[in-house]
């Protein structure tokens, strides 16, 4: 009320006596406010009560109900008068005091604020949904996998109590490759993964131990050439082509928990001791040839081979056969030790020039 009584020049007890002689006053709010809808035709009102001079043009607006209340003829617009413009309905509810109903540019910052936090949240409920149909994908596929390896384990389940009924059948002879090659498993991989398999689920011990007939020498010079008991600690390694088989220090055969340079150190003082400058070293596993020749004593020419026929013999002063390796017909000095990994050999060998074989 004291904005419009500011525009018609009057003051507001005046207005609002005015507007009481004109029957105006149920749209004054509790708060002293008018709502915006009915401002203009109670500022049209009021200015028809006196001769003052008003700011505020006529509005051009239908006003056949007010002036029914208020006994006022309607009186046509004049050419000169410029209409009020419509207030704009506004985008939520408004206070009654404002006059203007467009939202102010501070009051827009929240809710654009919450439009974007919308669609934030609208990606990353996206998002979520992505990945959890990624999730359900990878579940699937693990369900998949796991059945396929219980098939797998079952098959090789069958297999085994069919080899443990065969073995232990009086009078069967069938070799194990028959048996492989009955189940329908070709080739090497194929049986290798077969066994392999039967070492997973726990069954080949019960086959190992029926297994006959079984060629005795065959088995035990593929041990000793191919398997090597290693405990893989610091500078220990395995022999190149053998199959490891990890055990604690104190057991190891390439170290014995020292490291094989301290017993390839101590082989070749043992030779510089003796005088021996070129010695062949022939038998055993390739790949403990391979350490000895590679990382004795600079000093020392170390010639290996499976068999002494491949070995250049001339000017060689110790021929040294390890393992079972046949006797050659040489004429220089031959030293025969037995042992299975390089730290059995190394002490053979002090031990034989020892005892003054060499």
């Amino acid at each position: 009320m004291s904005e419009l009584a500011s525009d018609l020049r009057i003051s507001t007890p005046e207005l609002r006596r005015r507007l009481g002689q004109a029957g105006l006053l149920r749209h004054v709010m509790p708060d002293d406010s008018i709502p915006a809808g009915v401002v203009d035709n109670v500022a049209t009102a009021v200015q028809r009560q006196g001769g003052m001079s008003s700011k505020v043009p006529s509005a051009g607006m239908d006003l056949d109900s007010l002036m029914a209340a208020t006994g006022v003829k309607a009186m046509k617009r004049g050419l000169g008068s410029r209409p009020r413009p419509r207030p704009q309905q506004a985008l939520g509810p408004q206070p009654a005091r404002h006059r203007d109903p467009k939202i102010p540019a501070d009051s827009q910052a929240p809710l654009q604020e919450l439009a974007t936090r919308l669609v934030r949240a609208k990606g990353a409920n996206a998002e979520l949904a992505a990945k959890n149909r990624e999730l359900e994908q990878e579940v699937d596929t693990l369900r998949l996998t796991l059945a396929k390896t219980q098939a797998r384990a079952l098959e090789a389940q069958e297999m085994a109590r069919t080899l443990q009924v065969s073995a232990g059948q009086d009078g069967a002879s069938e070799k194990l490759s028959e048996l492989l090659e009955t189940r329908g498993l070709i080739g090497e991989d194929e049986r290798n993964a077969a066994i392999r398999a039967l070492i997973e689920v726990r069954r080949w011990d019960a086959i190992v131990a029926d297994l006959k007939p079984l060629n005795s020498a065959a088995a035990r010079s593929a041990l000793e050439l191919y398997v090597v008991m290693a405990c893989g600690r610091g500078q220990c390694e395995t022999p190149k082509g053998m199959g490891c088989v990890q055990v604690t220090p104190r057991r190891c055969e390439v170290c014995g928990g020292e490291g094989p340079k301290r017993h390839l150190r101590r082989l070749g003082d043992a030779m510089l001791l003796h005088g021996l400058r070129r010695v062949a070293l022939v038998g055993g596993p390739a790949g403990y040839r391979r350490m000895v020749r590679e990382n004795l004593d600079e000093r020392i020419t170390m010639l290996t081979g499976s068999r002494a026929a491949a070995v250049d013999l001339e000017g060689v002063q110790c021929l040294i056969l390890w393992g079972d390796t046949p006797a050659a017909e040489v004429s220089m000095p031959t030293l025969h030790v037995q042992g299975r990994g390089l730290v059995q050999l190394v002490d053979a060998v002090r031990a034989g020039f020892a005892a003054g074989l060499v």
